[in-house]
């Protein structure tokens, strides 16, 4: 029987949930401190706490080093109709508080869900699995068991084994749905363009077929467009396993796609790259899952810890894009571990959140591609098919200019880079994304700064590009979230149990490469590091 919240937690959560969802709190504010709040609400500070823990496993707020919670979305009223409706669910019980055997489900049932292990084949021994997962015998057979019950495991003889998806017809499909122009060309970045390569060689391997559609989504006008341009409906029908969605940082209309796609009750797997996006309240649809590589901080913490573990006692974050979420939240999670680890002052923010020039003339460029598009639209009418097949990439290509973003955003990183310099104490820079981290690496060079002796550099993303110049960087496991959402829309049992609105985040890794290091500098004390080096002294005047 699942265990009940008891009425003060419900009476604490009850009172945060209406500070937010009526404004008194809204998203992007700091919470008053949990000592604060208790006292506003006549419970206990342990009460508080386990009323924060279970917004945070919701993703409403953030942070938690010490008594600071900041607020992500105000998108949680759905937690008051539970809590009106005398519903209790484990779904309401902070995964802070969980039994040993419940995390070891959780971990297993992730790696299940990544492809760690085959539907092919018995998964290891509970002997196997309680050594890997560092738990006791007695933990990893109950962890098993719920598997079991919960109908992702089954029993086959003297071993266990993954219960296998429902065979796929003849001509089955899922449908990725993502912005796209007006000629049916969808708007990816080269970011994205992995992830949809990887979406591509996954559903090849689940042997289901893969079908882009494009939508384009504004104020005066909403459609769903095939790769030719013309307007077309959604595919309807048992073949349609389920659909997946992208969410970057500009889509308009989201809601409006996912209202519309809500009318075919299929499964949907929404990945959020943006950070912060959560399905609004008044929508109810347990089919939707909801998978993350940047909405929660566990990637920045898992970067700051390889750093602290390498004593790097201060450490700058540099980011151009501090006016998005995710941004924010990676900061946040930089900072939990070095305040958990008393070093409040461990780690420098050198961030902007709106480069003179480079977002208006972004801005401006995105409000003229409409007009640019239908000009060359008309100018390719009736010429010879196989002609605009080849002149159209190329003219797409050129709006917007991607070497112009690069150059620009470039020429207003150097002001951070002179600002991260300047504080001698600083041993490493953790940029927001690869294209901050190449471009560091590129200006230390250019400025006599050693890579790694004097300055360690890690980026987020592990591109092509960071494998290319040696830079250490965060690979958020691209394959292992992709197999996940399209597990799910497969097998939608597997995720029995889990919140629909409860973003699910896969665990990445750190891949290190020639800007981490053995370091010198990394080892002395900081009172030693005060007497500069004459690397140090000629990067601080840059």
């Amino acid at each position: 029987m699942p265990r009940q919240s008891r009425p003060a937690v419900r009476k604490a959560l009850s009172y945060l949930v209406e500070k937010i969802s009526e404004g008194n709190c809204p998203a992007g504010s700091t919470l008053p401190s949990l000592k604060t709040l208790a006292v506003e609400c006549d419970v206990s500070l342990l009460t508080m706490w386990k009323a924060s823990a279970i917004l945070k496993q919701h993703g409403i707020i953030t942070g938690g080093s010490g008594n600071s919670h900041k607020v992500i979305s105000s998108e949680c009223g759905f937690l008051l109709d539970e809590l009106d409706s005398g519903k209790d669910s484990t779904s309401l019980q902070p995964s802070d508080v969980t039994f040993a055997w419940e995390r070891t489900k959780i971990r297993i049932r992730k790696d299940i869900l990544t492809g760690q292990y085959s539907e092919s084949q018995a998964l290891p021994t509970i002997k196997e699995l309680s050594a890997h997962y560092g738990t006791s015998y007695r933990t990893a057979k109950r962890a098993i068991n719920a598997l079991c019950k919960d109908g992702i495991l089954q029993v086959e003889g003297r071993s266990y084994h993954i219960v296998q998806s429902q065979p796929l017809q003849s001509q089955s499909k899922i449908v990725l749905i993502a912005q796209c122009d007006t000629t049916g060309r969808l708007l990816l970045s080269s970011v994205n363009e992995a992830w949809f390569r990887v979406i591509e060689d996954v559903c090849a391997t689940s042997r289901a077929r893969f079908e882009t559609i494009g939508y384009l989504g504004g104020d005066d006008e909403f459609a769903f467009i095939s790769d030719d341009g013309t307007h077309r409906e959604l595919p309807s029908g048992d073949r349609i396993l389920g659909h997946l969605m992208i969410i970057t940082n500009n889509e308009p209309n989201k809601e409006e796609v996912i209202r519309r796609l809500s009318h075919h009750k299929k499964p949907l797997a929404v990945l959020d790259l943006a950070g912060g996006w959560s399905l609004p309240s008044r929508m109810q649809w347990p089919q939707i899952r909801i998978f993350s590589a940047a909405v929660l901080p566990s990637a920045a913490r898992d970067v700051a810890r390889f750093l602290l573990e390498l004593d790097h006692r201060r450490v700058a974050y540099i980011s151009p894009y501090h006016k998005a979420q995710w941004s924010h939240v990676r900061l946040e999670g930089i900072v939990d571990i070095y305040k958990n680890a008393d070093l409040p002052d461990g780690v420098v923010p050198v961030t902007f959140t709106q480069p003179q020039g480079f977002y208006r003339s972004t801005a401006k460029l995105k409000a003229n591609l409409t007009d640019l598009f239908e000009f060359h639209k008309e100018w390719t009418r009736g010429m010879p098919e196989e002609y605009r097949r080849v002149l159209d990439p190329i003219f797409i290509d050129l709006i917007p200019n991607r070497s112009l973003y690069v150059a620009e955003l470039n020429y207003f990183l150097r002001s951070l880079f002179r600002k991260a310099l300047a504080d001698r104490e600083i041993t490493a820079w953790i940029c927001a994304n690869d294209q901050v981290a190449i471009a560091a690496y590129d200006y230390c060079r250019a400025h006599g700064v050693a890579i790694p002796e004097r300055l360690w550099i890690i980026g987020f993303d592990d591109s092509y590009e960071a494998l290319e110049r040696g830079i250490t960087s965060y690979n958020f496991n691209i394959r292992g979230i992709i197999h996940a959402m399209i597990g799910y829309i497969l097998n939608t049992r597997t995720y029995a149990g889990l919140h629909f609105r409860k973003p699910i985040e896969i665990e990445g890794t750190i891949v290190q490469r020639r800007t981490t290091g053995k370091s010198q500098r990394r080892f002395q004390s900081v009172s030693s590091r005060r007497t500069p080096s004459p690397t140090s002294d000629r990067s601080s005047a840059l």
